[in-house]
Formats: C-alpha cells, sequence, structure tokens
C-alpha cells in the first residue's frame, strides 16, 4: 500500500469482539498487524484497555462493531469501545 503519509498507520480492535473475522480480515488487506491491545474484565463489571506498542506520532484507527439485540448489550458495547479511545488519547 503506497503512501505519502509519513506517520505509520496502527489498527485496534476488540480482541473479543463478534466480528474479529471481519477485523482480520480488513487488518489482512491493508497488509497490516493488528495493533496489540491487553483487556481485562473485573467482577464488578469495569474494563480495562491497554494498548502495548507506542501510538505516538502514528495514525490511529480502532475497529469496532456493536452487538445487536438487547439495549443493554449495545450500551456496553457502546460504553468498551468509550474505553479504548479513552485509553488511546
Amino acid at each position: 500500500m503506497d503512501s505519502n503519509n509519513p506517520y505509520p498507520m496502527k489498527i485496534f480492535g476488540n480482541p473479543n469482539g463478534l466480528n474479529t473475522i471481519l477485523f482480520k480480515e480488513i487488518v489482512s488487506l491493508l497488509g497490516k498487524e493488528p495493533g496489540k491491545v491487553s483487556y481485562n474484565e473485573f467482577s464488578d463489571g469495569e474494563c480495562l484497555w491497554h494498548h502495548e506498542e507506542s501510538i505516538r506520532d502514528c495514525d490511529v484507527y480502532y475497529f469496532f462493531q456493536p452487538r445487536f439485540g438487547k439495549k443493554e448489550e449495545l450500551s456496553f458495547d457502546l460504553d468498551l469501545a468509550e474505553t479504548m479511545i479513552f485509553s488511546l488519547k
């Protein structure tokens, strides 16, 4: 993939999300490796995301698609996405 962009592209996704296969296919088509992420979910429902590589001076993309169905599941998925985005700031 040729580009004049001097900043490398990093792509992150939910490691245990529903669309893991789609995420891996997109990353493969772009010729990139998925960003390394650690994710911990605690018994009280809180979660912790941590990207395990430097994202300084990089173009960062986060692949996210929530589940459909109950509004509680959608709300939970959006909370996870928000947590990941905050960890990337």
